[in-house]
């Protein structure tokens, strides 16, 4: 899954949006369900933010 497109926190509009949780979930359930290997065992899936230094 890529960056999604829409309204940045900058106020601009492009590709760089999170994509929205109910599409990752989407996703998950859609790669966890094709080997079945996962079956009867919970999954935890984190994200947070980078701290990245941004030249001005």
């Amino acid at each position: 899954m890529g960056p999604d497109e829409g309204r940045l926190a900058s106020g601009k509009v492009g590709k760089g949006r999170l994509v929205e949780s109910s599409e990752i979930l989407d996703m998950c359930r859609y790669i966890l369900g094709i080997h079945g290997d996962y079956e009867g065992k919970n999954i935890v899936v984190t994200s947070g933010g980078t701290r990245e230094h941004i030249d001005p």
